[in-house]
């Protein structure tokens, strides 16, 4: 029978210009048929039958060498898998061949772009993202992992998962496996290889990358430097504001008795400040190469920044309907397809010593066990925590190594050789200082990284300039794959804590419920202990001062909490604790915005005396308030406007509830305002290396930092930095900048130099009057003269995109492999995060990858919803077919008990042993 679905309270439909239909499904089918058959030059026929070909045997039987026994994958009518075994090594292998079938190119892509291997599917245009992840060894750290740190274990787990995965290949040709092959096979001959159980730890790898903490605002720090003086960067990176968002964690500190987190112990008044010094005074543009490179590697989960991240939350059985915790999960990552997430259920028909899992949730294809989700004694949610685990070292070298404390010492070196698809193979060397790999050697413009940085008189001459290299805690081995099986067969808070204790990369925030109505939070993983410095700028990496301790935060020392007395717990990329805490853990914490108003709305129910229940809980994910637009809106409203049609644009913010429906042209003209208030006060003061590409304006030279009045001094610069990167962002950092100054009309900030035919700026409200008037004439451009027509989801549009061929193949077969766009509401630092870039457009660049509400106890009775669908197959009736759900705000009923399974199941297919 059909999933049923169940939409949240008051929610309104979106416009869906990307929906679904049969016939469209069948046309696309077409669509790639021509595409392929454009190939007959290669001597190859394509017809329907290879498009379909691919598609996943999910009823009968088939048998599966290594089974010890005949396991059941019951789908239910989205595709989604439920696995029935009777051992571990058999529902491990029986998920490998089950994700294989469904997603077998996505995880082949993955892998190759962990080991830095894509060059071997795509040719010459990845040597150099190849280069630089060999440079980072992600395969090479996760081989150790396997052979010397994991649990025996998880290392069973992995090798039937990697043996299920190569049952499914064995006796395939590419075409048989996904489409995408029968295309690439167009232009080489790649074949795919066999799984092994260190690809699936890579992985943990890319997670990691791309959830690494403040690298991005460590670079951009010091490239502000070319620009803007010491104060200005201080204002432009302000405190949090932790008076008026609050942290996860109200109190706790370490004990000076035992040693350990006391989550009840009163906090010292402040950590101590930590000097910066040496290196960290600044970096010029040379900065700009590196942060280049770091944008042509694939970001898997997304941009990296204020504003991105997830939220979870969790309330206790006292608030809510069911007398039991609700626990709720949306993580905000890069819009993908297939998605990110893979959903399924992994049971034991009977939970014994040799068959010790019974979890459902969401997992990553190319990896064994559960991520997030729930288990049939607790429930858990991820959030990034945002602890600053990477640094940047400058780098004195020479021929011969590299200088520490007055002496040469010799760099580690190794040998990469990179093959190419139809070219020869590349040959580097890999060098690394006692700090980490130098990443300046992987690109022309790197070499030139540090020529110009400042720095103390007691640094060694610069010579032809400083390498800089990467200290990051990924680059050691760890135990993260051991914490994902420890939590799935987790039971209680204990054995959760015991869990959490091995995800030491990335570090992330993890919430906790169980059916004895015990709620819970904790901040693990492996966070570094400076030296000197606090990481916020580039470190001396020839002063032993600085650097990191031998062993990170204990994670005794992280702060938890269970039960407390406020009955609920929110984690949204807030900072974690106060600032008593005796630990620094980052500077750079999101500011809260997100995590502050689903405080609001929780204790909003509870002081009204209303229970909460799943219904509201679903409803708070799809929260579209603008907090900004809160602040601004009262003032933009007072501004004196003498053109007709900007003054229609005002009109529209006259009795806005700040509210970003897909439908509303108020939220449209607004974000439009404050894209232009932030380019106006910000964005054209920035370098050029921090600005989107095609954003050019006239500076004076970089020599001097403000407007001047021989107008022959000023020079045409353009932005350097792909949109989805740029500055200003637009996030709660931008939020927290803006408000410090809001009440300060002649504020410096506020003042911009004339250009062309606009006048010199003077004043806020002279500044927000021009920002009104470029914002009402950039969406006419947008949107049409007719502001009736106007609505925020026209501008603010989700495209999916197949994450290979479907961005840089031919446009024909891009057409045919990716779907869209739908019109969204939500926004920025919005509860419902689909976050756009303010310096770079309003298209929809990361969003609530998958939602969850799990009714911890009624386990039946939970909701969950995935981005697109189950299907990495483009012409699968699984491929999207949640997404208008999403859209909606709707969520799946989601089946966990085995009579619950048995009710929504459409299709069963058995593995069986070999006779």
């Amino acid at each position: 029978m059909p999933a049923n679905t169940t939409a949240p309270s008051g929610s309104s439909d979106a416009k869906k210009t990307g929906r679904k239909k049969g016939r469209r499904a069948r046309l696309f089918v077409i669509v790639l048929v021509l595409a392929l058959v454009a190939g007959v030059g290669f001597g190859a026929y394509w017809s329907v039958s290879t498009v379909r070909a691919s598609y996943p045997q999910t009823t009968g039987s088939i048998d599966l060498k290594g089974l010890s026994g005949d396991v059941d994958v019951r789908r239910d009518s989205y595709g989604v898998p439920q696995i029935y075994a009777d051992t571990d090594s058999d529902l491990f292998r029986a998920q490998g061949f089950v994700q294989a079938q469904d997603r077998f190119w996505e995880m082949d892509v993955r892998r190759h772009m962990t080991s830095g291997r894509l060059s071997e599917m795509f040719g010459s245009g990845q040597v150099e993202t190849d280069s630089f992840l060999r440079t980072l060894g992600w395969r090479k750290v996760a081989q150790e992992e396997y052979d010397t740190v994991l649990d025996e274990d998880t290392k069973k787990n992995l090798q039937a998962y990697a043996e299920g995965v190569n049952a499914y290949l064995d006796g395939k040709d590419g075409k048989d496996i996904s489409v995408e092959y029968a295309a690439l096979g167009l232009t080489n001959d790649y074949e795919p290889t066999e799984w092994t159980p260190v690809d699936s730890v890579a992985w943990l790898k890319a997670m990691a990358w791309d959830l690494r903490g403040n690298m991005q605002d460590e670079i951009d720090r010091s490239l502000m430097t070319s620009r803007l003086s010491a104060k200005q960067i201080e204002d432009l990176y302000p405190d949090y504001p932790y008076d008026r968002n609050r942290p996860i964690v109200d109190q706790g500190a370490v004990s000076p008795v035992t040693g350990t987190f006391d989550p009840d112990a009163e906090p010292s008044d402040s950590i101590g400040e930590q000097t910066v010094e040496g290196a960290t005074q600044g970096v010029n543009t040379q900065l700009s190469a590196l942060s280049d490179t770091l944008d042509e590697i694939p970001a898997l989960l997304g941009p990296n920044g204020n504003g991105i991240g997830s939220n979870s939350w969790v309330v206790s059985g006292t608030h809510t309907t069911t007398g039991k915790p609700l626990l709720a999960n949306d993580p905000h990552l890069a819009p993908q397809l297939p998605s990110l997430w893979y959903q399924m259920g992994l049971h034991c028909r009977q939970v014994s010593a040799s068959c010790r899992y019974d979890t459902a949730g969401y997992t990553f294809s190319g990896m064994p066990g559960v991520v997030i989700g729930h288990n049939q004694d607790i429930a858990w949610g991820f959030t990034n925590l945002g602890a600053d685990v990477t640094d940047l070292f400058l780098e004195k070298v020479s021929a011969d190594g590299y200088q520490y404390d007055g002496k040469t010492e010799p760099f580690v070196t190794r040998e990469e050789t990179i093959k190419v698809a139809g070219g020869r193979s590349r040959k580097i060397t890999v060098r690394e200082t006692n700090n980490g790999p130098l990443l300046s050697d992987r690109s022309g413009e790197l070499e030139r990284v540090g020529k110009k940085a400042p720095v103390t008189n007691s640094a060694p001459d610069r010579g032809d300039g400083y390498a800089v290299a990467l200290k990051w805690t990924a680059l050691d081995p760890g135990k993260s794959m051991d914490a994902v099986f420890e939590l799935n067969r987790a039971k209680d808070f204990t054995s959760f804590r015991k869990a959490a204790a091995h995800f030491e990369v990335p570090s992330q925030n993890l919430i906790y419920a169980d059916t004895d109505g015990n709620i819970g939070y904790q901040a693990p993983g492996r966070i570094p202990v400076r030296l000197q410095g606090d990481g916020t700028l580039p470190s001396p990496g020839w002063s032993p001062k600085y650097g990191w301790e031998k062993d990170p935060i204990p994670f005794d020392e992280l702060p938890y909490e269970y039960n407390p007395k406020r009955g609920y717990i929110v984690t949204a990329n807030q900072a974690v604790i106060g600032e008593g805490y005796e630990h620094m853990l980052t500077k750079d914490w999101g500011y809260g915005t997100r995590s502050q108003r689903i405080n609001d709305l929780i204790q909003k129910k509870i002081d009204g005396g209303e229970k909460i229940s799943t219904d509201d809980m679903q409803t708070m994910q799809m929260d579209n308030q603008s907090a900004i637009a809160a602040k601004l809106v009262p003032k933009l409203k007072n501004i004196a406007v003498s053109d007709k049609y900007v003054r229609e644009g005002q009109k529209l913010l006259e009795g806005w509830d700040y509210t970003q429906e897909p439908d509303s042209a108020a939220a449209a003209y607004f974000n439009g305002v404050w894209r232009n208030i932030l380019k106006l006060a910000f964005g054209d003061k920035l370098p050029k290396e921090m600005r989107a590409e095609g954003d050019c304006i006239y500076v004076e030279p970089a020599a001097g930092t403000g407007p001047v009045d021989e107008q022959d001094k000023l020079v045409r610069e353009c932005g350097q930095r792909a949109p989805d990167a740029a500055q200003p962002d637009g996030g709660d950092r931008w939020y927290e900048v803006v408000e410090s100054i809001l009440d300060d009309q002649d504020n410096a900030w506020w003042k911009a130099p004339a250009k062309g035919r606009d006048e010199a700026i003077d004043s806020r409200d002279e500044l927000f009057a021009r920002a009104m008037e470029d914002a009402r004439w950039e969406l006419t451009a947008k949107l049409g003269k007719d502001m009736t027509t106007w609505s925020w989801g026209r501008l603010h549009r989700l495209t999916l995109r197949n994450q290979t061929l479907g961005t840089d193949g031919p446009d024909l077969l891009q057409r045919a492999l990716n779907r869209g766009p739908w019109d969204l509401g939500g926004g920025e630092a919005a509860v419902n995060a689909t976050g756009w870039n303010a310096a770079g457009g309003y298209e929809v660049i990361w969003v609530p990858s998958m939602r969850m509400v799990v009714n911890v106890g009624d386990w039946d009775k939970s909701r969950w919803i995935n981005l697109t669908g189950a299907s990495g197959h483009a012409f699968s009736a699984h491929y999207t077919d949640q997404t208008d759900k999403w859209v909606d705000g709707e969520l799946l009923d989601w089946s966990f008990g085995a009579d619950a399974v048995e009710r929504s199941t459409v299709d069963t297919l058995t593995l069986r042993k070999p006779q």
